[in-house]
């Protein structure tokens, strides 16, 4: 449910940036995975590589309506992040799709430095 939870919240947080969500009439997502539109930044790979450039991992996707890139929450779940920092990882990506993503990878690190212990392990 967490993850899901913060995928509903990530995607909310990219869309309020005016990032391009790709959505259903269902809505964004109802689980930890969620799309971008990704061809104003050269397709779903060039994007990927973007924010890897930022230390934010992402792939290409396929979508009805062209390119997309997919994100996920379980990595940032499972180190316990929650909804509140589902928004300050919607800015990272923000910012390294309409900046310069080498300038974001130093500030990936920090959300994760606060958390320290994994969750969800069974």
């Amino acid at each position: 449910r967490a993850m899901a939870a913060n995928g509903v919240a990530l995607a909310g947080a990219l869309a309020a940036l005016g990032l391009p969500v790709f959505a259903t009439p269902k809505g964004a997502t109802s689980s930890h995975q969620l799309a971008l539109h990704a061809e104003q930044w050269g397709g779903g790979n060039a994007t990927a590589v973007r924010l890897r450039e930022a230390n934010l991992l992402a792939s290409a996707i396929g979508l009805p309506t062209g390119e997309g890139l997919r994100l996920g929450t379980s990595e940032a779940t499972r180190w316990g992040m929650g909804v509140a920092e589902m928004a300050e990882i919607a800015t990272l990506v923000h910012e390294a799709l309409t900046g310069n993503p080498a300038a974001v990878a130093p500030k990936t690190s920090e959300p994760k430095q606060r958390f320290t212990t994994v969750h969800y392990v069974r």
